[in-house]
């Protein structure tokens, strides 16, 4: 069952992401807001998963206002 009010949002700039969700037919919207990367993760899954955490929470905090 869809919900008309619910809405993808991709917080990220990458091409790549952006191809996957097309070739899939997801509407999506991209809103993205620049953050640091850098940190002393050197685990390449924890590195991604705290870079999707600190990029969804600035789009989060960015529709909030």
């Amino acid at each position: 069952m869809a919900n008309s009010k619910l809405k993808l949002i991709l917080a990220s700039t990458s091409p790549r992401r952006k191809e996957l969700l097309c070739h899939l037919k997801i509407p999506f919207e991209i809103l993205s807001e620049n953050v640091p990367e850098e940190t002393t993760l050197t685990n390449p899954s924890e590195y991604c998963r705290y870079l999707s955490k600190i990029k969804g929470e600035a789009v989060a905090n960015k529709l909030k206002k």
